[in-house]
C-alpha cells in the first residue's frame, strides 16, 4: 500500500547536510572483459561492473550490469526514492570510448515503510542492467561508468564509485546468470491506455478538479484492489509529498498525488513521469505525460 505521510523539509535538509559531509572518494578498478571489475568497497556497500552479451532480434547485444551490494539493514534507492526522501541513482558514461549509447534499466523496486514515510528501493544486492550500443561494432568498447547513489540505514548517505571495462562481443559471448537475472527484473513496457492480459495498466491521467498541484492516475487490474503494487516516479525536478490510494470500482484503483507546497503547481503540466506495476509475477511500466 502507498503510505500517506508528509515529509519534513527540515529533515530533508539535515539528511543532505550529513550526506555531503560523508561523500566518498572515487577510485576506478578495471579488469578484463571475462571477469568484469572486482568489487570496490564503499561505506556500507560494495560495487562492481559485470559485462556480457545476450541474443537479440538484431543479433547479439553488448550488455553490462552495475551492481550494488549492501550491508545488512542498509538499502539503496530506485529512480524515485519515495516520500521519505533519499538519493536516486545517477550514472555517467561520458568518459566511455566507442559508446554511442548506454541505456540503464531499473529493476522493480521494493517498498519499505517506517515512521519517516515510504522508501522505494533495494536491500542486499541490486544489479542495474545496461544495454550498450557501440559507435563502431567492429572495435572494442570501453565502458566507463561513474555511479552516484545513496545508501541508508536511518539517514541517507551519498556514495560514489567508478568502474571501467574494455570488451567486444567476441570477448563476452556468455550471458552471466547475475546479468540474466537483472534483465529479467526489468518491467515490460506498456502503452498508456492498454491493460493487456492479465489485466494491468494505466487508463487515465488527469488533474484533480480545480487543483493543478494534484494529479489523479487510474490503474485497471484484474485482481482485488490490494493485490498489486504501483510505484510512481514523478516528473524530474518534482516530488509527490502525499500519495493516496483508494478503490474506484471492482477492478480499478485511483491514485491521487499532491505536490509539496514549496514546488510550484505550474511545474507539472506537460512533464513526463512513469508508473511501474507488479502483480502475480507480472511487471509492467507505463510512461506517461502530465496533461497541459
Amino acid at each position: 500500500m502507498v503510505n500517506d505521510c508528509r515529509v519534513s523539509q527540515a529533515r530533508r535538509a539535515f539528511v543532505l547536510a550529513v550526506g555531503l559531509a560523508a561523500a566518498s572518494f572515487i577510485v576506478m578498478p578495471t579488469a578484463d572483459a571475462s571477469e568484469g571489475t572486482r568489487w570496490q568497497q564503499g561505506y556500507h556497500n560494495a560495487t562492481r561492473m559485470l559485462v556480457g552479451a545476450r541474443p537479440s532480434a538484431t543479433g547479439t547485444d553488448l550488455v553490462a550490469g552495475l551492481a550494488i551490494r549492501l550491508d545488512p539493514e542498509w538499502k539503496t534507492y530506485w529512480k524515485a526514492p519515495g516520500n521519505a526522501g533519499g538519493i536516486p541513482p545517477l550514472f555517467d558514461f561520458s568518459k566511455s570510448e566507442n559508446v554511442a549509447d548506454a541505456k540503464v534499466f531499473y529493476p522493480m523496486p521494493n517498498r519499505y515503510v517506517d515512521e519517516t514515510g515510504t522508501t522505494l528501493g533495494y536491500k542486499d544486492l541490486v544489479v542495474f542492467p545496461v544495454r550498450v550500443t557501440p559507435r563502431d561494432p567492429a572495435r572494442p568498447v570501453k565502458l566507463d561508468a561513474q555511479m552516484m547513489f545513496g545508501v541508508c540505514k536511518t539517514i541517507c548517505i551519498p556514495a560514489e564509485a567508478r568502474h571501467a571495462a574494455t570488451f567486444t562481443v567476441a570477448d563476452v559471448r556468455v550471458f552471466p546468470p547475475a546479468l540474466a537475472k537483472s534483465f529479467a527484473a526489468i518491467p515490460e513496457t506498456q502503452a498508456f491506455g492498454e491493460t493487456g492480459s492479465p489485466k494491468l495498466g494505466v487508463t487515465a491521467v488527469r488533474f484533480a478538479d480545480g487543483k493543478r498541484d494534484t494529479l489523479v492516475v487510474d490503474v485497471e487490474h484484474g485482481k482485488g484492489a490490494d493485490d498489486f503494487e504501483a510505484f510512481i516516479a514523478p516528473p524530474t525536478g518534482t516530488m509527490f509529498e502525499r500519495i493516496n490510494r483508494r478503490a474506484a470500482g471492482a477492478e480499478r484503483t485511483r491514485f491521487t498525488m499532491t505536490l509539496p507546497g514549496w514546488i510550484p503547481a505550474d511545474s507539472l503540466p506537460g512533464k513526463a513521469f512513469s508508473v511501474a506495476l507488479k502483480a502475480d509475477g507480472i511487471q509492467r511500466e507505463v510512461s506517461l505525460r502530465v496533461p497541459k
